[in-house]
């Protein structure tokens, strides 16, 4: 049986907008959105289908992608296991 969850999006846009959703996720949805995202990161848009609409963002105004729980597959030119730290 497979372990159901949820994930989490945040699309930050570069004129300060957010975008926030969630999304169902068996194991093969968590396996697979590594690969969906660096094609999405490549892309010229990225889509968002909710239940009455259909958002399409331009992928030039976004200005980051935040993920919750992170991919458990590697990204390319993604540093794993980072620690974040306060800097004054």
């Amino acid at each position: 049986m497979a372990d159901s969850q949820e994930i989490s999006c945040k699309i930050n846009l570069i004129h300060g907008e957010t975008i926030t959703f969630k999304v169902g996720a068996n194991d093969e949805r968590r396996r697979n959105v590594a690969g969906r995202l660096e094609k999405a990161m490549q892309s010229t848009y990225v889509g968002i289908q909710f239940p009455e609409r259909l958002i399409l963002v331009p992928m030039h105004n976004v200005q980051s992608i935040e993920i919750m729980p992170p991919p458990p597959n590697v990204m390319l030119n993604v540093v794993n296991d980072a620690t974040p730290i306060d800097v004054d």
